[in-house]
């Protein structure tokens, strides 16, 4: 849960970059986990979800079972061990990484 908030609050430092899926997906997780750990999907986060979809399916790195994730308007209920397990938060926060790292390199280049 700590990894998720950290993370969410340091993308947020810098407007969670282009907002790509995988990144809109650690938003949603963040604020989840910081109410408690359950989702709760206020008019703000529904208007966000219109304009930047939150989800893995293009993420880096997946569960070997390739599960995918997505948050929708409609998502209730707790987020660790129910919508997404503790490796399944490892899986994401590598995503971010490697999402990142490429990110950085387009902008080098």
């Amino acid at each position: 849960m700590g990894a998720l908030l950290a993370l969410g609050d340091q993308l947020s430092k810098h407007r969670y970059f282009d907002q790509a899926p995988v990144l809109e997906l650690v938003y949603h997780l963040r604020n989840a986990v910081a109410h408690g750990n359950c989702f709760t999907i206020d008019k703000n986060g529904r208007n966000r979800l219109a304009r930047h979809p939150a989800h893995n399916r293009n993420a880096l790195a997946k569960s070997p079972d390739g599960t995918e994730f997505e948050v929708t308007a409609d998502l209730s209920g707790p987020l660790l061990f129910e919508f997404m397990g503790p490796g399944d938060v490892i899986d994401l926060l590598k995503s971010v990484e490697l999402y990142l790292l490429k990110l950085s390199r387009q902008s080098d280049g």
